[in-house]
């Protein structure tokens, strides 16, 4: 475990992070997942924060199992999702969604309540441990 502090002046009220990590042992076979990535496309993502926000949903597709299910929901004024429903991390279906996120671009305004309702409602099965992340 570590803590970092910051309190920015002496007469003001500090801050602190606290990094938790568990002993994860080498011969841990990692649990099947399910994530449901949720991407801001509006017009506030233009440029740079976009093509960062693109680039790095392109990396964790890559770092899905076989074993995992996954799907994208992106949004503006719109939500759209890569498939209806959640897909198997194979191969076939990790160059589907890279296609998908290089056709993605910025523009719209932010729903980004139909977008978290839309991911959520993906999250059906108690069995496996799954997580939604906003980028």
């Amino acid at each position: 475990m570590n803590v970092i502090t910051y309190r920015p002046k002496d007469s003001e009220d500090g801050f602190f992070l606290m990094l938790a990590s568990p002993d994860v042992k080498p011969d841990a076979k990692p649990l099947p997942k399910t994530v449901v990535f949720v991407v801001d496309r509006s017009g506030s993502m233009t440029g740079q924060k976009f093509e960062q926000a693109r680039g790095a949903l392109k990396f964790l597709l890559q770092q899905l199992k076989p074993e995992d299910n996954f799907n994208l929901v992106v949004y503006d004024s719109a939500v759209e999702s890569f498939r209806p429903e959640l897909q198997r991390a194979d191969e076939g279906t990790i160059k589907a969604a890279t296609g998908f996120v290089d056709g993605l671009y910025a523009g719209g305004s932010t729903n980004i309540d139909g977008a978290l309702q839309t991911a959520l409602a993906q999250l059906t099965d108690p069995k496996r441990p799954s997580a939604t992340t906003k980028k």
